[in-house]
């Protein structure tokens, strides 16, 4: 059935191409696609037919542009680079993978749940919308690319490695499971806790700032001491309930020190899920325990949040050890 499944997905690329009236996407002639025979011999080639074999899941090594342009509706806005063949470099990603992806979820849950494609790249940049990000994981219909995969990614610090654990994970969560296959959100009360009743309002979107220095209408200078002014810190939005913010900025020259200060926004709601979600995978179970135990809108959305993604099929006591 799954080899049925790999010719028709190269048969619908095929045509979709074909209906591209802008972008022509050109592929190789129809032939067998992926090479999902095992070699025991070949740790790489081994892999792949393992992960098959048992989940249902192609990973690709060497993606060409077929491989990630098309999501059977539209065309996926993706500048991808392919990672080095050194194959030592694909073992290193594939355990990276397998490590921090693949092993976080059971047998069943890869098999129900998992894009067809897993794609390997070592930059993805992401041009939707006249966009030009780097993303460290991208997910579409039936694919989620993996980033970084290179020279460096087998000597990650435990820093580096965490963040794109995080990363690959999120994406999984709120752009796979969440917005392709609509099998993950979260309830009203979650936004509620920070948004107010309408669960828009409340502090969502507060742009936050201030000057060390106040405007002296004497001297038209910022000469005038704020007693007021202390440099803002996690502990300011953990109280609102948000685990990050977004755009903040600190001034701090000393050849100029009148005009030190900062300025942040606290998140939209769609922002604040995507943080959210993020830190979640990001952050070790005692590290959200200790933060629960302080600030109580944390742990009401960390609660909420939590419950959402387990009852979606996700076990956290896997991701956040």
């Amino acid at each position: 059935m799954k080899k049925i499944a790999v010719l028709f997905c190269t048969a619908l690329a095929l045509l979709l191409g074909s209906c591209e009236k802008e972008e022509a996407l050109h592929v190789d002639p129809i032939g067998p696609k992926y090479n999902l025979e095992d070699d025991p011999n070949d740790p790489i080639q081994h892999f792949i037919y393992e992960t098959y074999r048992d989940f249902g899941i192609v990973v690709i090594t060497n993606p060409t542009e077929a491989d990630y342009a098309y999501n059977f509706t539209n065309k996926n806005r993706l500048n991808l680079v392919a990672p080095p063949q050194d194959p030592a470099v694909i073992q290193a990603g594939l355990a990276f993978i397998k490590k921090n992806f693949l092993d976080l979820y059971s047998a069943e849950f890869k098999k129900q749940n998992m894009p067809f494609t897993l794609v390997m790249a070592k930059s993805i940049v992401n041009e939707s919308h006249g966009g030009s990000a780097a993303v460290d994981a991208y997910a579409s219909t039936g694919m989620i690319a993996i980033s970084h995969i290179d020279e460096n990614i087998g000597s990650l610090s435990d820093e580096q490695a965490k963040a794109y654990k995080a990363a690959i994970n999120a994406c999984f969560w709120s752009s796979y499971m969440g917005t392709v296959r609509n099998m993950f959100s979260v309830p009203e009360e979650f936004y509620q806790v920070s948004g107010g009743e309408s669960g828009s309002e409340g502090d969502y979107g507060k742009y936050v700032s201030d000057s060390k220095f106040e405007f002296n209408l004497d001297t038209f200078e910022y000469d005038i001491p704020n007693p007021n002014y202390k440099v803002p810190e996690p502990a300011d939005w953990y109280k609102l309930g948000f685990v990050d913010v977004v755009d903040f900025n600190i001034t701090e020259n000393p050849d100029y020190p009148n005009y030190d200060g900062y300025y942040y926004t606290t998140p939209n709601a769609t922002e604040d899920l995507s943080l959210w979600t993020n830190f979640i995978f990001a952050t070790s179970s005692s590290e959200i325990e200790t933060l629960c135990k302080t600030y109580e809108r944390i742990q009401q959305k960390y609660e909420i949040l939590k419950k959402a993604l387990e009852d979606a099929g996700c076990d956290l006591s896997l991701i956040t050890q």
